[in-house]
């Protein structure tokens, strides 16, 4: 095991990384924790619930809150820690956001959809272990910002769903944001709402309704947004074809695709290749 403090913040922020397949942590508390694995699985005890991070997936833990930990898997599972005091803390968001944010079930509950907070996570272990101080401290301030940015989506996100209880609210949440990141996942080849519901474990209603609740499009219509982004992302590489940004797209029908580009940007994708009107 291994841990830093960071020279950038007076050494306030402490980090643990562990590879491991087998641990047990006893019950603890300390300042607001971010916790992730980069491979494997490690589980959280808390009072009244249990958590499981794998890969992707984000913990925040708010200060003072008693928690153990263990990992028990076949392979060494990559487990990380972040520990933030409260003045660096208070630097991530808004106080009236980060208040609601810890407030709330969702500080204590594993998020996926939170890739630029993952990645953070990923850069700061790296640079500590390269012995990169510098490194590590600009990976830190990405870092904040990205979990700045998380707990304000996070937040704003779960407020606008109906369902009644923080714990049912926070629950309702993971499994939306899992959904999204199913949706990430399959631009290229689709994938079925049956599916989307089954991951998730919500009905297919269900799922719709909370989905549009929180992120305010229909789950087809967040599908064709991301469709269409890629499509645009792809055009501005140089690199692709039409027809070839068409199925990296999604779409096999090349008819459907340029009714669905024009649609979403207002002009054909030959004229935002050319980078002109029509």
């Amino acid at each position: 095991m291994r841990h830093t403090h960071y020279e950038l913040f007076r050494r306030h922020a402490v980090a643990f990384r562990l590879r491991t397949s087998r641990l047990q942590v006893e019950p603890h508390a300390g300042n607001l924790s971010l916790k992730t694995v980069f491979s494997g699985a490690e589980r959280y005890e808390f009072s009244d619930r249990v958590t499981t991070v794998t890969p992707g997936q984000i913990l925040f833990v708010r200060p003072d809150v008693t928690y153990s930990s263990s990992i028990r898997t076949a392979a060494t599972t990559d487990s990380f820690s972040l520990f933030l005091p409260e003045p660096l803390l208070r630097t991530l968001a808004t106080s009236n956001e980060v208040d609601a944010f810890l407030g709330s079930a969702l500080s204590s509950t594993s998020l996926p959809g939170l890739p630029a907070v993952a990645t953070g996570l990923k850069r700061v272990a790296n640079a500590i272990e390269l012995g990169d101080d510098l490194g590590s401290d600009a990976a830190l301030v990405d870092l904040i910002a990205a979990s700045g940015a998380a707990i304000e989506h996070a937040g704003q996100a779960a407020e606008r769903l109906t369902a009644s209880g923080a714990r049912t609210r926070a629950e309702l949440m993971r499994r939306l944001l899992l959904c999204r990141d199913l949706l990430h996942a399959h631009i290229e080849t689709g994938i079925s709402l049956a599916r989307l519901a089954e991951e998730t474990c919500l009905s297919e209603f269900h799922l719709m309704r909370c989905f549009r609740q929180c992120f305010g499009v229909s789950v087809a219509q967040y599908l064709v947004r991301l469709r269409m982004e890629r499509a645009a992302e792809s055009i501005e590489t140089g690199r692709y074809s039409i027809t070839e940004v068409a199925r990296r797209s999604g779409y096999t029908d090349l008819s459907a695709f340029g009714r669905a580009f024009r649609r979403y940007w207002g002009r054909s994708a030959t004229s935002y290749q050319r980078g002109g009107n029509d």
